[in-house]
């Protein structure tokens, strides 16, 4: 279907007419009129502004990416905050949150003010920042307002930013007043691992599942002792999945990344380094029982953990290839595809996509298609097919490791704020977007 074309530089209010909406309820044709960047009316409306007939067309709360390396400063031959939000443009995302393992990293306030200066300047999407945890810094980052959490890596990955002490993790855990976020990998049963297996270059033998479980129990324990919440990123094992289906906790929410869940350990021993990330990609079980922790919902949200690198970086030798793969354009087009084929409902993947990441992170206004709300919005054609391709892709690294995927279901328009930034694979609208508001 093709959508109109109209300006929108001075548009203060615009009316979608004959959407289908969706709720845990089903699915409801109406109209949605936005003044001034909210939700105004769902409902019969009267139009006012500019118009757009959706003719039926789905309209989904914009996708929420609570998982996003950008890459600036310090990396942007791989990506900047321009490059990644016209991807999220085309992925229908509207919100991201960005890791802080970058050069330098994101510790402390004066690093913090330099991101959110360079976003203002270049975002077209709504960001958002997690603060990296070191041995010391608990204290000065309890005192920095308006992030989205701390981020402790427990195993080695992308910058330095490691924690492998015990003694260190739990004095996080007591200290922090933020929502923690953590990369689950036992440090030192990696090294074992690393030892014992290096011969076989085999990136998923040499971090075994076990140092992903062991990390997710120790993480669970210190929760539970010190009364804190936790936020387990990209799960990828059945072992992880076993331990949180026993010992799941109000104060314990999690989140799977698409490439866990399309791909399996094959993939890198056909593909070599463009299968390579942390935590690595697992056996067919493991990829089996994430999908079983979607379907009945002990998974909470489904975030991409885009890690972009450059082709010349990752055709090189095993142990010099850098970890990571990019994933925020391709995120909601293949997990569309599998609810259209019914692996998920499609309720289920507006939650976990949008609602529930606004829930987790305190996302003020986000994540809902109802009055009051942000009007970021994400506009799909459901009949529509395409394939996965390089070329197309706009993240700086431009390439992805879903190229030749063919898709049912697609992203037609992406609006920020009530102004339309993306329409049939055009970027419209270069307005810069905001820094997000979490409570």
């Amino acid at each position: 279907m093709s959508l109109p074309n109209f300006a929108r530089d001075d548009m203060t209010e615009l009316t979608l007419r004959q959407g289908t909406i969706l709720s845990d309820e089903g699915e409801s044709r109406t109209d949605i009129r936005i003044v001034d960047g909210k939700i105004a009316e769902v409902g019969e409306v009267s139009p006012g502004g500019e118009t757009i007939d959706l003719d039926g067309l789905l309209v989904m709360p914009g996708v929420i990416d609570a998982h996003v390396h950008v890459r600036e400063p310090g990396a942007t031959h791989k990506e900047n905050f321009r490059s990644v939000s016209e991807a999220a443009l085309a992925g229908g995302v509207t919100s991201f949150l960005d890791m802080p393992n970058n050069n330098p990293p994101t510790t402390g306030l004066e690093a913090l003010n330099e991101k959110r200066r360079l976003a203002a300047e270049k975002c077209l999407v709504n960001y958002g920042f997690f603060l990296g945890a070191t041995s010391t810094n608990i204290a000065e980052l309890n005192q920095i307002q308006n992030v989205a959490g701390i981020k402790v890596y427990l195993g080695s990955s992308t910058g330095n930013l490691l924690i492998d002490n015990l003694q260190d993790f739990a004095r996080i855990v007591a200290e922090t007043d933020k929502l923690l976020v953590l990369h689950a990998e036992n440090e030192q049963l990696l090294r074992y691992f690393d030892e014992i297996k290096r011969d076989t270059a085999m990136h998923h033998e040499i971090r075994d599942n076990v140092a992903a479980a062991v990390s997710v129990a120790e993480s669970h324990l210190l929760s539970e002792r010190f009364n804190k919440r936790i936020h387990i990123a990209h799960l990828s094992t059945k072992e992880e999945i076993n331990i949180l289906r026993l010992h799941k906790t109000e104060r314990m929410t999690c989140e799977v990344c698409p490439h866990h869940l399309f791909m399996s350990y094959q993939y890198f021993k056909e593909h070599g380094n463009l299968g390579k990330m942390n935590p690595p990609l697992r056996e067919e079980a493991s990829v089996e029982a994430l999908w079983t922790g979607i379907q009945d919902g002990l998974v909470d949200i489904i975030s991409t953990d885009h890690a972009p690198h450059t082709l010349d970086e990752k055709e090189t030798d095993y142990w010099a290839a850098p970890c990571g793969v990019p994933g925020i354009e391709t995120s909601l087009p293949l997990m569309l595809d599998a609810a259209l084929g019914g692996r998920l409902s499609m309720p289920r993947l507006q939650k976990i996509m949008c609602t529930r990441p606004a829930e987790i992170f305190g996302m003020k206004g986000k994540g809902r298609v109802v009055p009051g709300y942000d009007a970021d919005l994400c506009i799909i054609d459901r009949e529509a097919s395409h394939k996965i391709l390089n070329e197309n892709q706009r993240t700086k690294c431009s390439w992805t490791p879903f190229h030749g995927t063919e898709l049912k279901g697609k992203v037609q328009m992406t609006i920020v704020g009530g102004r339309v930034k993306y329409r049939e694979g055009n970027v419209v609208d270069n307005t810069p977007a905001n820094e997000i508001r979490f409570a």
